[in-house]
């Protein structure tokens, strides 16, 4: 048999259960909110709840972004095309020819090779300001201006615009 204080420890014992139990709510996971950062995990998310309405919205967002990439593209190519015009072509020949050739011609030490597209596709996408910098600067294997201390920055830039339009 139980005695008294048992009983007591008891019944406050259920007692405590049951206001545990009863102050617990239920809560449902928060639904992300679409953002442009992330918009294919809120279009998931969106599918899952049945948010016809957000998968809308998002898809519009991404739709937006998508229309912004392609204008800064479009300006990109724009601006390279803009320099290389503007440089003298035959004297980034010239230079090619004096200083270049030697690395370039046959990809010593990985030099992207003039007239190969697919050597240049990467280089080419990241801007002429990039290829231009390394070329000042130095990249890998080649020193800076391709050891030719003398060359102005002008006939840098003339050199790496004559390869890239031999390499399109």
């Amino acid at each position: 048999m139980l005695n008294n204080r048992m009983k007591w420890v008891l019944i406050l014992s259920a007692l405590l259960l049951v206001v545990l139990a009863c102050s617990k709510k239920e809560e449902a996971p928060p639904t992300p909110a679409p953002s442009e950062t992330a918009p294919k995990a809120a279009m998931e998310q969106a599918a899952k709840e049945g948010h016809e309405g957000m998968m809308e919205e998002t898809h519009e967002a991404m739709e937006k972004e998508h229309e912004g990439m392609e204008g800064m593209h479009a300006q990109m190519q724009e601006g390279q095309e803009q320099m290389a015009a503007e440089v003298d072509m035959e004297k980034g020949e010239e230079i090619y020819e004096k200083h270049c050739l030697s690395c370039h011609k046959t990809g010593v030490a990985g030099a992207p090779r003039t007239g190969d597209k697919e050597d240049w596709a990467d280089h080419i996408a990241h801007g002429m300001d990039h290829m231009v910098s390394n070329a000042i600067n130095g990249v890998g294997a080649m020193p800076p201006k391709g050891g030719a201390t003398s060359l102005s920055d002008e006939e840098v830039r003339a050199a790496v615009a004559w390869m890239v339009e031999q390499s399109k």
